[in-house]
């Protein structure tokens, strides 16, 4: 069962088990997999329409999928960060940011994982992708407890940028 993944995939988030996390999340991604496969959207679709004895159901549905998929691929991309592979974090967000571009947590992960990459590389190019993300957060919702950290992060890549 896919979602049984994902939500162990979660716990394990939450407790900073970010190895385990991080498997978890890949399984789920693997068996929820509908986008690659033609037969397996049309299953998705058709079995949700039959199921549901011609009702069409699969709106919200397809809505609760789209929002899981992004999840774990915020949940991949926060356990990433935290083993240090930037790289692969950054990617993980950006994936979950077609799924969900107004989700400022998303936003604010991807900050920091552009940031910390800039920082180990020493490669102040990444500092606007980091400075972009941050200003989108806060554009979502300036009101998070994490905002105050993202204004603090600007700050400090702008003073990075400007004293190149």
């Amino acid at each position: 069962n896919a979602e049984a993944h994902f939500w162990l995939a979660e716990n394990l988030r939450m407790t900073k088990k970010w190895t385990d996390a991080s498997k978890e999340y890949q399984e789920y991604l693997r068996l929820s997999d509908f986008d690659s496969k033609m037969a397996g959207k049309l299953n998705y679709y058709v079995l949700g329409f039959l199921a549901g004895m011609g009702k069409k159901k699969r709106a919200a549905q397809t809505d609760i999928w789209r929002e899981l998929r992004s999840m774990a691929y915020f949940g991949l991309c926060e356990a990433e960060r935290k083993q240090n592979r930037f790289a692969t974090a950054i990617g993980h967000c950006q994936k979950a940011l077609v799924y969900d571009p107004g989700d400022p947590f998303l936003h604010y992960q991807l900050g920091l994982a552009y940031t910390q990459q800039a920082n180990e590389a020493d490669d102040r190019s990444l500092l606007p992708a980091a400075r972009k993300h941050f200003r989108a957060m806060l554009d979502i919702n300036a009101e998070l407890p994490e905002a105050e950290y993202a204004r603090r992060n600007l700050a400090a890549i702008e003073k990075a940028i400007y004293a190149q």
